[in-house]
């Protein structure tokens, strides 16, 4: 590699075993694919190529000698880069492919022939284009030659070059035009000898690595006859009546820009294939039917029409660029309105100025061409595929300056083919605005609630955009635009959709929502729109609206009530605290939870609110309900401990959640006989909140006999809260309870579960001493409750005598009970079961192996 187009390259396929030996037994169907490249030819034993797509073969099984076969490979094209594949297809699911480690470069084959190419009809006096090829036999390009040569016909009156051409890169051609000769025509071109060949015994003086090197005789070509030759006939046409061909189609569509990503509007794309005249073409009148108020007359002057009609007008023209095949045009609207467009071929040279009577303001000569576009800030590659910028008429001109189109004649001799329309388009502009790069969203201050304020700094698109362009009678057109129209305001709650809350106009920076409800977290963001973009910003700020002025029913102000309700409870300590140790400095910061304002949101702000909780204010007026949170199956536990506490001892009750999804915060109210205990403090043990400001259980409201208990911090979603509420016994209690009467919990999506469901948990503390109580009722039928104490722990056992102080039951037998207090029920059976008659009875206590206690009792029946 490289290798010469036509030549023979021999392929040997080998199959190895995973050992990387040769697999001599390999008797399997493949396929051969050669790709990259066209005109490829592949034979040999066993190589299968009917009815398959140029560059594959099969392979037949029976074919593969000891594991091994060749395979000629020929491509007759260039200039290709081929990879060679080889795939084992008998079992898909376990594909064995070979692939050629480098890959085979064809380049052309020795230099053999001149090809010319040009249209069979040409027009007399017309010029017309003769393209040159330096070819290979196969007629690929030698693409690395540059060689002259000399054009000759027998005809008189044929204009041809004089001197020596030089077709560079193995392409190139010339200009010919038959003014004083009719009929068939041919043309010759002939190789000479080019300055890079020597003297005497020549090589063709290629750089390294060209396409090939062929020796040859001064005054011989490449196979040893003189010279190489090419010709040419066409048919040149005398009778003055040709007609161009126009474009066989037209598309019009928006330009994007030389990059192909949007423009600021103003252009559109025009696409056609050239027309089969094109290499004699002077080029392409662009046109654009358009209202028309005005015309020119048979002596070029303007007329005013009885009333505005729709015409076709010239809008611009573009060159034919040589050897284009489909031609890309982008020519300026000036507006943007949709209108259809049309093309038409053009063969003349059109003169530098026109003059025609017009109106006052536009009397004066015009230039006829004058440059619309200013280049491209990424200008597209010129090549035959890059679109070409149109130049627009005067017409164009005048009807942007003054809304006046007038209609040039044609002169000099400038012969134009039909009309091809394109449907109607419009410029759009496709380069959205730059996108709002601040924005804060708050509490709108001193409101009565209800209302969020969005505010953000402008695009910096929000200006007018302008865009200067040579004017035909001297100095410029400015055209301008708007570069933003104004705002689109976006709001959403959680992960819902955004909807859009509001807009305002180019220059505003400000929007007050004022659809929002109390104490709910909304996001907001601000997109700038032109005429045909709306561009998303980067940037999402939330906010919730409060109460900023309320009052209770005696006229005093209240402060913290943040959320929808009409009381400050456990929904607004889940508020304050999302925004508590917050500072003036974060974004986030709103100073309506800065209750005592020193620009931070913490203790001193926690303290004020904690003295507002439970306030309620006056009028109650709409009541939201607040986001429904994960936790509808939530609830809380209270746990004591076995060792009960003595008089004036602590007492832990743990607070236990259960069949939570997730929770960020927390909040219970906890009641209790407030002459029989005093609550003392919580403590918390792997706080699963974590370890931020307000993680810690604080305590809200406490007042006898009652206590709110609230935390807040990271969002959880498993592990036991290790809250535990500490209280200490005033006296001895027998028979009390701890009572969980509300709670409420927040998740980390702001969303509320309220607990309502009353827990409670049974207290006493440690008996002071070994106590053996009355049965009651007594006398009794058929049952009786008898109770006792242990202020130790220790066996207890606890029988019923008969009178003759025979043991008729045993309730409790020898058992090793807690310190506590106790109660029975003894149903007036015996050990058997059997009931037992009328009469007195006795029940003894035996405890701790130092108290005993015997007390009397009447069955009746």
């Amino acid at each position: 590699s490289p290798v010469l187009a036509g030549a023979a390259i021999t392929l040997t396929l080998r199959a190895r075993t995973v050992a990387d030996q040769a697999a001599v037994t390999y008797k399997q169907t493949a396929v051969l694919k050669v790709s990259g490249g066209s005109g490829i030819a592949l034979s040999g034993t066993g190589v299968d190529t009917v009815g398959l797509v140029d560059g594959r073969a099969n392979l037949t099984a029976d074919d593969w000698i000891v594991g091994e076969r060749v395979v000629t490979l020929i491509d007759s094209n260039s200039i290709d880069s081929l990879a060679v594949t080889v795939q084992d297809c008998t079992d898909t699911t376990n594909l064995f492919i070979g692939i050629l480690d480098s890959t085979i470069v064809v380049n052309p084959a020795g230099y053999q022939q001149i090809v010319l190419a040009a249209d069979d009809t040409v027009g007399q006096g017309d010029n017309f284009w003769v393209g040159v090829t330096l070819a290979d036999k196969f007629g690929n390009v030698r693409t690395k030659d540059t060689r002259f040569v000399e054009i000759n016909t027998g005809a008189l009156g044929v204009q041809l070059p004089t001197g020596a051409v030089a077709i560079t890169a193995g392409t190139g051609g010339f200009w010919a035009n038959s003014q004083g000769y009719a009929g068939d025509l041919t043309v010759t071109v002939r190789d000479i000898v080019d300055t890079l060949t020597s003297v005497g015994n020549v090589t063709d003086a290629l750089d390294p690595g060209s396409n090939a090197s062929v020796a040859r005789a001064p005054g011989l070509n490449a196979t040893g006859n003189e010279f190489t030759y090419g010709t040419l006939s066409v048919y040149v046409s005398g009778d003055g009546a040709t007609v161009l061909d126009e474009p066989d189609t037209l598309i019009a569509q928006d330009y994007m820009g030389a990059s192909g990503n949007g423009d600021q509007g103003g252009f559109v794309l025009l696409t056609f294939p050239a027309s089969d005249d094109h290499s004699t073409l002077s080029g392409y009148r662009i046109y654009r039917s358009i209202v028309v108020d005005y015309d020119a007359d048979s002596t070029g002057a303007l007329v005013a029409l009885a009333e505005p009609t729709t015409a076709m007008v010239p809008w611009g023209r573009v060159d034919a660029i040589s050897g284009a095949g489909i031609m890309r045009v982008v020519i300026a609207t000036l507006d943007g309105d949709s209108t259809p467009y049309g093309v038409a071929a053009e063969r003349g040279n059109l003169s530098t100025k026109e003059a025609f009577t017009a109106a006052e303001a536009v009397s004066t000569p015009y230039e006829l061409m004058a440059e619309t576009m200013l280049k491209s800030k990424e200008a597209a590659q010129v090549d035959l595929t890059a679109p070409v910028f149109a130049t627009l008429t005067p017409e164009a001109l005048v009807f942007s300056a003054d809304g006046v189109v007038p209609r040039l004649k044609l002169v000099d001799g400038v012969l134009l083919s039909n009309i091809r329309e394109s449907e109607a388009v419009r410029a759009i502009d496709n380069i959205p605005p730059a996108a709002v790069t601040y924005m804060q969203s708050k509490d709108t201050p001193g409101d009565a609630g209800g209302s969020i304020t969005i505010q953000w700094a402008k695009s910096a698109d929000d200006r007018m955009l302008t865009t200067t362009v040579p004017n035909a009678v001297g100095g410029v057109n400015t055209y301008t635009a708007v570069g933003v129209e104004g705002y689109n305001i976006y709001r959403r709650l959680g992960d819902a959709a955004w909807q859009m809350v509001g807009q305002t106009g180019a220059g505003e920076t400000s929007f007050e929502d004022a659809t929002v409800f109390n104490g709910v977290r909304y996001s907001y963001r601000v997109e700038a729109r032109d005429a045909d973009n709306v561009t998303t910003s980067e940037f999402v700020r939330s906010a919730m609206a409060i109460r900023n002025n309320v009052v209770d029913a005696d006229g005093k102000r209240i402060v913290g009530l943040f959320g929808a309700d009409a009381r400050v409870d456990y929904d607004d300590f889940f508020i304050f605290a999302d925004h508590f140790g917050l500072t003036a400095d974060s974004e986030a910061f709103d100073s309506a939870f800065d209750l005592s304002p020193n620009n931070a949101i913490d203790f001193d702000d926690f303290f004020i609110f904690a003295d507002n909780f439970g306030r309620v204010m006056a009028g109650i007026g709409k009541v939201v309900p607040t986001m429904a949170g994960l936790n509808s199956d939530a609830r809380f536990y209270l746990e004591v401990g076995m060792d009960l506490p003595r008089i004036g001892e602590e007492l832990s009750v743990a607070v236990s959640l259960e069949n939570y999804i997730e929770v960020r915060g927390y909040g219970l109210t906890v009641e209790f006989d407030s002459e029989l205990l005093e609550f003392v403090e919580t403590r918390v043990v792997d706080n699963i909140l974590g370890e931020t400001g307000l993680a810690a259980p604080q305590v809200f409201a406490q007042t006898d006999g009652k206590v709110a208990i609230a935390a807040f911090g990271n969002t959880a979603s498993e592990g036991d809260l290790g809250l535990n509420l500490i209280f200490r016994a005033k006296q001895e209690i027998e028979d009390s309870y701890i009572e969980l009467t509300n709670g409420a919990l927040q998740d980390g999506t702001y969303g509320l579960n309220l607990i309502t469901a009353p827990v409670s948990v049974r207290i006493q503390t440690r008996p002071e001493a070994y106590a053996l109580n009355d049965n009651y009722p007594n006398p009794f039928n058929p049952e009786t409750t008898i109770k006792y104490q242990l202020p130790d722990a220790g066996q207890v056992r606890l029988e019923v005598y008969n009178m003759l102080g025979q043991v008729v039951k045993t309730l409790v037998d020898n058992q090793f009970q807690n310190a506590g207090r106790y109660t029975l029920q003894w149903d007036a059976t015996n050990n058997s079961g059997q009931p037992l008659s009328s009469g007195v009875y006795f029940y003894r206590i035996l405890a701790g192996g130092e108290f005993q206690s015997h007390k009397k009792m009447l069955l009746l029946k």
